[in-house]
């Protein structure tokens, strides 16, 4: 078999990536919508890899995670949005997360997607996933650091100024609570037929978190 070239295997983590963050996230949308008292007690969720983004709702993550693989079809990375950079930095950290546990039952989920890659589900996903990452724009890198490095620091009269390190557009996500109508179509390619059903008939249910 042909060995896969870079750029073959970063997409194919990309799409793992997302496919990781899609599962996660609509299970903790489910969880809340079945039970919302139990919610607070998730053990991990998407923004725990990116703490400054926590305060989205779960329905505006699942949105900007699909948002974000359709961003990857069509554009390079130049010209990721800044909520594009900061979804693919959780969902490679969630990844890396989910490869280091000996057994982990969503993993194995992730890769019974509708693209092929087994490929690359082997010993060496975790240090595919930080070579990916170290190849990243440099100023990208830089700027996610300050960031979590500002959510880290606790709050004084000193420091208060260093949110405006985070771009605007994000602050406008935070705010946000019903997703765009058939916001199971961007899932296409990543998702499969049945997931994107289950989408489809989760907002159809829940009709008040859906413009």
């Amino acid at each position: 078999m042909k060995p896969l070239s870079v750029h073959q295997i970063e997409n194919s983590l990309t799409y793992a990536s997302l496919r990781a963050a899609f599962l996660l996230t609509f299970d903790e949308l489910m969880q809340y919508a079945l039970a919302p008292s139990r919610s607070e007690n998730r053990p991990v969720e998407l923004m725990d890899f990116f703490p400054p983004l926590k305060g989205i709702a779960p329905q505006i993550q699942l949105e900007c995670v699909l948002r974000t693989w359709q961003s990857t079809r069509i554009h390079a990375a130049s010209s990721f949005s800044a909520i594009d950079t900061r979804i693919l930095l959780a969902s490679t950290e969630l990844l890396a997360s989910m490869a280091a546990e000996s057994e982990n039952p969503m993993l194995r989920v992730v890769f019974q997607g509708p693209q092929n890659i087994q490929s690359i589900n082997d010993h060496w996903l975790v240090a595919r996933i930080r070579c990916m990452q170290i190849s990243w724009r440099s100023d990208d890198r830089r700027m996610l650091y300050q960031e979590l490095c500002t959510s880290a620091t606790p709050k004084t009269g000193s420091n208060r100024h260093t949110d405006s390190v985070v771009d605007e557009s994000v602050w406008e996500i935070l705010g946000k609570w019903r997703v765009c109508k058939n916001l199971q179509q961007y899932g296409s390619g990543l998702l499969t037929n049945a997931e994107m059903e289950l989408v489809r008939d989760f907002f159809e249910e829940h009709s008040m978190l859906a413009e």
